[in-house]
């Protein structure tokens, strides 16, 4: 009996998203991609519902991308969709992004308010 193999070439990459401890927000390992993006677009949700209630200063969400390897151009569209719900006083910081995020953001959103790069 054989075992099956996996494909090198293409290994299995997951998503993982964790809610960050002190602020809004949440830390994501992995990769977005179709499969996937359902989860992404829940974790977003739920951090900016979490970030409208009770924000004095304007609500911020904070994106923790350092272990992220690939955003796919849904996932850069949630995001964008994400900043505008927060309102004209909104932020999403998105901290140590994958280097395509932003470069995908600032050519299909260029001038979308409230999206901050930290690196």
């Amino acid at each position: 009996m054989t075992q099956p193999t996996q494909d090198p070439v293409a290994p299995a990459v997951g998503l993982r998203v964790e809610p960050l401890i002190g602020r809004t927000g949440f830390q994501a390992t992995g990769e977005v991609n179709a499969v996937n993006r359902s989860m992404w677009e829940s974790a977003l949700d739920a951090s900016v519902a979490a970030a409208g209630s009770g924000a004095l200063a304007g609500p911020v969400v904070h994106l923790d991308l350092s272990e992220l390897t690939r955003v796919d151009a849904g996932g850069a569209a949630a995001v964008a969709a994400s900043a505008g719900r927060l309102g004209p006083d909104g932020r999403v910081v998105l901290h140590s992004p994958p280097p395509h995020l932003p470069r995908i953001l600032d050519v299909l959103w260029p001038r979308m308010p409230g999206i901050e790069v930290e690196p």
